[in-house]
């Protein structure tokens, strides 16, 4: 859960806030931005999660995000070097590399179950089983 907005000097002047020093270098035409969130998990690990799923996608790996659109917090990326099928709760095999397209908001509003948090290249987050996530097109590698 979210527990305040984060403002820069312009959005707090115009909010009759103080700036939580979130703003980004000029020119910068998206706002104040939170960087190095924790997203508080539960407990248990991936595989306690993997086997909850029928039929699924292990993601391990996104290469890269980008802003698609931010005020809908849309993201595009692709995953890379660790996509996996899940059928009936155990991990089957590899699959090719997919493209996606999905609000960060609209994903944490279909999460069914976490495990506990793990801390990789920067970011406190916990594994996350996800229901409907927007896998757009498989890449070519």
């Amino acid at each position: 859960m979210a527990k305040s907005a984060v403002y820069d000097r312009q959005t707090a002047a115009k909010e009759g806030r103080e700036s939580t020093g979130h703003g980004l270098p000029v020119p910068n035409t998206y706002g104040p931005i939170a960087r190095h969130l924790v997203l508080e998990g539960g407990s248990g690990g991936v595989e306690d999660l993997v086997r909850r799923v029928d039929r699924g996608l292990l993601v391990t790996r996104v290469w890269y995000t980008n802003v698609v659109d931010p005020k809908t917090v849309t993201l595009t990326g692709m995953t890379r070097d660790g996509l996996f099928a899940i059928e009936k709760g155990k991990v089957t095999h590899g699959v090719r590399n997919f493209r996606f397209n999905q609000s960060v908001v609209q994903m944490l509003n279909e999460v069914e179950a976490t495990s506990a948090q793990e801390s990789s290249g920067g970011v406190v987050c916990p594994g996350l089983l996800v229901h409907g996530f927007q896998m757009s097109s498989a890449t070519e590698f």
